[in-house]
């Protein structure tokens, strides 16, 4: 698959509220989530039991309680846990690509850490299998999970690759977390020379449709993962923090890594989109038989101006994420300084509540164009 060398600032973009827009299947899910009616779980939903499950007891105490409940010794594959806590080693004891999923790297995402303990439970009792090389199952902020909070101190997802001068509770395990990446753990060593692959599974705040994070060298294997929607950027044009996430990491050690936003955090959809992201990226990665079809895949480019929370810093209203905005409109202020669209475009993940952003430090908001 062919993409257009031009910047996504570049590119232009169809009116999805136009009649004759080719926006298409993006530009209908925002307008069926925008229009979906807030509903009322009971006590039983999926994202409650999960909440419920990750803030009781501490990540590693939990998946170490479900290695421990098989029976293992019968098993075609080994399964041991590494030396970096809330990490699993599955080894299929055949060459073959080296593959890590994780999940939690923001604590109060959690239909990542429930995808990676369901996949544990399955090579646990030997309902899963493996065809080659290994998986590597692992869980990101320990702390932030047991608090159901997205950080305790610092974003862990723009520590990747640099903690240095960095203080915190996350710090650590950044450092761990990276060690795992880059394959340093000696139980490791036996995959390097292998393909390497990474899924890295997260939720939004936001009602927001699913979609995968990728760089536009990966665009020719998106539609075997399976995600309608894909946001592409270039690792050289983001901004510094933004190359210090775990995808960016990855693909500065060679690892091809997909970040995949499952759905708004306590969505049941979302929930079963992650279980199904890992299912497809395992055939993708050639660890399961391939029985699922590739599917369509609509493309977006990011363009990302570097808009940092200010004390100041407000919208103009109450946008909604993923809403298309034309060309010169007004999104935001500053005290003095006005926001605007530089171009037609959707915009991602505007942050209405600055306390849970860390001034000076976080993004306000996104914006993403259509790539023909």
């Amino acid at each position: 698959m062919h993409l257009d060398d031009r910047s996504p600032s570049d590119m232009p973009l169809s009116d999805p509220t136009s009649s004759s827009s080719s926006s298409g299947r993006f530009a209908d899910q925002v307008e069926k989530l925008r229009a979906a009616p807030e509903s009322v779980h009971p006590v039983t939903t999926i994202s409650e039991k999960a909440v419920l499950r990750w803030t009781s007891d501490p990540a590693a105490k939990i998946l170490r309680e479900v290695f421990d409940g098989f029976d293992k010794s019968r098993l075609e594959v080994s399964i041991q846990p590494l030396a970096v806590s809330s990490t699993y080693l599955v080894d299929s004891g055949r060459p073959g690509p080296l593959r890590r999923i994780s999940g939690g790297i923001h604590g109060n995402e959690l239909c990542g850490p429930e995808a990676v303990l369901k996949l544990l439970e399955g090579y646990a009792s030997g309902g899963r299998t493996l065809e080659s090389g290994g998986v590597v199952l692992m869980l990101g902020n320990e702390g932030a999970l047991l608090e159901n909070k997205r950080y305790l101190d610092e974003n862990l997802n723009r520590m990747m690759g640099k903690v240095s001068g960095v203080e915190g509770s996350e710090v650590g395990r950044a450092q761990a977390l990276m060690s795992v990446l880059r394959g340093d753990l000696p139980e490791l060593h036996k995959f390097a020379g292998q393909r390497q692959f990474a899924l890295d599974l997260h939720s939004t705040s936001l009602p927001t449709p699913m979609f995968v994070w990728a760089e536009r060298f990966h665009v020719a294997a998106l539609e075997q993962l399976g995600v309608p929607n894909a946001v592409i950027h270039q690792l050289s044009t983001l901004p510094e923090d933004y190359q210090r996430t775990v995808q960016c990491y990855c693909t500065r050690n060679e690892v091809l890594c997909f970040t995949v936003e499952c759905g708004q955090n306590t969505e049941e959809q979302t929930f079963l989109n992650a279980t199904q992201t890992v299912d497809r990226f395992l055939q993708f990665s050639n660890a399961e038989p391939k029985t699922l079809a590739p599917q369509p895949l609509e493309r977006l480019g990011l363009y990302v101006e570097d808009h940092r929370m200010t004390p100041g810093f407000q919208f103009t209203e109450h946008f909604k994420s993923f809403q298309f905005l034309r060309k010169g409109t007004e999104i935001a202020r500053d005290n003095e300084r006005v926001y605007i669209m530089k171009a037609d475009g959707y915009l991602l993940f505007p942050h209405y509540d600055p306390p849970s952003l860390r001034i000076g430090k976080e993004e306000t908001h996104m914006v993403a164009q259509k790539l023909k």
